[in-house]
């Protein structure tokens, strides 16, 4: 074996190694998209999935293209996403599609699929709208007051090659409005320097000319990259243990050790020092009472997390109540390396993370995939991040009349299966914290927290991001998907890497919109979730995420939500279900809701709808049945409940209606709206049920 060859050998065995059978769950996600394709027509489905069947058992084949090395390149590290075993390939058998004749299922049929394992009630997926189907051209992009564009907008913005920074010159700005830059020539970025053996500090210096001088040193261990880190960060030197750091790489074998300081690390470094040419304009903070946005490219993101990870922004390690930046989220990843607790969770976001900037340093690497987008099912990807992404922060400080509103119910599908980010084309919902991405850099590991790891490009929020208010939202348009997983919370394992395969609009985004929306907290006392502030706080919330100025129903997607704030916050998932539904339906959004594999809770929630839909209730109609709820069955004192919220929902909607048997529901609809629009919150006297 040649010199070349074990370095392609030891590039690709360090990410490979964590993962196993990463073929047969990557086939089914194909599958699970093909089977969501709201583009295809049902008549040509069979000749497609049996195309597919045929190609995708080759091996993909990269193209000759220049490269900065010579190493292992991703189409070696990405041989497996076409390697089906036999058990992956499409299965000729009655039923489907098989050589007997027989007829196939509809394949866009999704609950015909498995039906003792998926539920899924409500609307079919086809109906509901993605940005593909409301597509609406974009204004060109431009700088303006409320909008920071951080790349020069007369370039190209294509996908095909970065876009170029602008202004090409680095302007430095050190003040409260700006990120504080670990690259800024301010008198005020020094840091303490110390010995990098004894870590005796010894003087002040400008703070990069040390990361630099640090970082170009040669690193062949984590006690190494330690203390590489160290020597800009002298004053934790007793409070950073790196035992997860440790723990990680003692999980590897010295083969992969090696891959990783040999050639991953430098390019991340080389990157990472790249700061003051690829982000030239001072980058602004998203403040608490601003609606404002930004829009960088994936390469300057890719450079500013590259920083993050050797810990090199300055005044964002500390996290004290009276620190300059105590109300926004921790940006540096010491949170990663450090720490006993939840050690297992750590590693598996170390392994997303590092499956992250493998892929954007490989600079020049393209090859040819699967793709569900392209006719022949084959498409050319780049490695190189080369699109670009949206960060805005809205705030809406009027607020809908809920008690009046006279907007019907908007169309839900509510189903077991799944995950939100699944929902391709729609809003898909964040379970925020107010400091946006949690305890993604620590121990957290739940859904926003996997979100963010596995679409690293949303961590860079944090580095701008003031912590939310109640009124206010955070939407990013654009992220790129890296890596697939498996499990949640302790049972959460990389699984392998992701190829984003979706298009991108006239701004170099790809068409992925998330949201992200903090629950308040109801941990210790859950019933106090029901009282008409918190409910009041919770629906103005969601609508702040989900409004959209200017917007019609028609060109809106759908939002892809579940179980908001129901986890450690204690949120009733049905009393949620119902406040996200009546926002999205006054936003003018359809609703995906997930109830992540309880079949309970999914047909509970399709009752109460289909009961609120025959009765043509109004979002009005569900406020003031809820304000009912809190004031007459909710017990203050005792802050306990007399009854549960669906089975009081139900009895008021059928009560309040006439004889739900009855032929003539005009009548009961009419009385729903009107009293919907009346301007008391409380419901009239409702009769007694027999």
């Amino acid at each position: 074996m040649t010199d070349t060859n074990k370095k392609r050998f030891r590039q690709s065995s360090i990410l490979e190694s964590f993962a196993t059978n990463r073929p047969k769950r990557l086939t089914h996600e194909v599958n699970r998209q093909m089977s969501t394709r709201s583009d295809l027509e049902a008549d040509c489905g069979r000749e497609l999935l049996a195309a597919a069947a045929e190609k995708r058992q080759r091996h993909c084949q990269p193209e000759s293209v220049e490269s900065d090395d010579d190493c292992g390149g991703p189409a070696d590290f990405l041989t497996w996403t076409f390697n089906l075993s036999p058990e992956d390939k499409v299965r000729e058998s009655p039923g489907n599609g098989g050589g007997d004749g027989s007829s196939t299922p509809d394949l866009f049929d999704m609950e015909s699929a498995e039906v003792d394992k998926e539920l899924s009630l409500g609307t079919s997926l086809l109906e509901m709208k993605t940005n593909r189907s409301c597509r609406q051209s974009l204004p060109p992009l431009r700088s303006a007051s409320d909008h920071t564009v951080l790349f020069d907008t007369n370039c190209s913005v294509s996908g095909e090659r970065p876009p170029s920074p602008y202004p090409r010159e680095y302007v430095d700005r050190w003040d409260g409005s700006h990120v504080k830059m670990p690259c800024s020539t301010s008198e005020n970025n020094l840091c303490p320097v110390a010995n990098a053996e004894q870590y005796h500090n010894v003087g002040l210096l400008h703070r990069w000319n040390v990361i630099s001088e640090a970082l170009q040193c040669k690193m062949r261990s984590w006690q190494d990259l330690k203390k590489t880190i160290l020597r800009y960060n002298s004053r934790y030197q007793n409070q950073w243990d790196f035992n997860v750091l440790e723990e990680f790489f003692n999980e590897l074998n010295e083969t992969e050790t090696e891959a990783f300081f040999e050639t991953t690390l430098p390019k991340m470094v080389r990157l990472a020092l790249k700061l003051k040419s690829i982000c030239t304009k001072p980058i602004p903070l998203l403040q608490k009472g601003s609606s404002h946005a930004i829009t960088m490219s994936q390469l300057q993101i890719a450079c500013l997390l590259a920083n993050a990870f050797f810990c090199t922004f300055p005044r964002r390690n500390s996290q004290r109540q009276n620190s300059e930046f105590s109300n926004y989220p921790s940006i540096n990843f010491v949170g990663l390396f450090n720490g006993s607790r939840r050690c297992k969770e750590r590693i598996e976001k170390l392994k997303c993370l590092l499956n992250y900037f493998r892929r954007v340093t490989e600079k020049g690497r393209r090859f040819w995939a699967f793709n569900l987008n392209a006719p022949d099912f084959y498409c050319l990807f780049n490695l190189e991040p080369c699109g670009t992404v949206s960060f805005k922060r809205q705030q809406l400080p009027n607020h809908p009349s809920w008690s009046t509103s006279r907007e019907q119910l908007s169309k839900l599908r509510v189903t077991t299966e799944g995950k939100i980010e699944d929902s391709r084309g729609m809003l898909q919902v964040d379970f925020a914290n107010k400091r946006i991405g949690g305890g993604v850099l620590t121990g957290g590991c739940v859904q926003e927290e996997i979100r963010f790891v596995i679409s690293p490009e949303l961590i860079i929020s944090r580095l701008f991001t003031e912590q939310l208010s109640p009124h206010e939202a955070v939407i990013i348009t654009g992220c790129e998907t890296f890596s697939s997983y498996e499990g949640y919370a302790k049972t959460f394992v990389w699984s392998g890497n992701y190829l984003d395969e979706q298009t991108r609009d006239s701004w170099g985004r790809l068409f992925v919109e998330v949201v992200a929306i903090d629950a308040e907290p109801f941990k210790s006392q859950k019933a106090k979730q029901y009282a008409p502030n918190f409910l009041t706080r919770e629906i103005n919330k969601a609508y702040c995420g989900f409004f959209c100025d200017g917007a019609t129903s028609d060109n809106q997607p759908s939002v892809a939500t579940g179980n908001w704030g129901c986890g450690a916050f204690g949120g009733d998932p049905r009393l949620k279900m119902l406040l996200q539904l009546m926002a999205a339906s006054q936003a003018g959004r359809d609703v995906v809701y997930y109830t992540f594999g309880d079949r309970e809770l999914c047909r509970d929630i399709f009752d109460v709808y289909e009961i609120l839909k025959e009765k043509e209730a109004t979002v009005g109609f569900v406020w003031n049945v809820l304000e009912e709820y809190s004031s007459t069955v909710l017990i203050r004192k005792k802050k306990t409940l007399q009854q549960p919220l669906y089975e009081f929902v139900r009895k008021k909607v059928l009560n309040y209606s006439g004889d739900a048997n009855a032929n003539d529901n005009e009548t009961g609809a009419k009385k729903i709206s009107s009293c919907a629009s009346s301007s008391n919150s409380v419901l009239p006297e409702m009769p007694q049920t027999t």
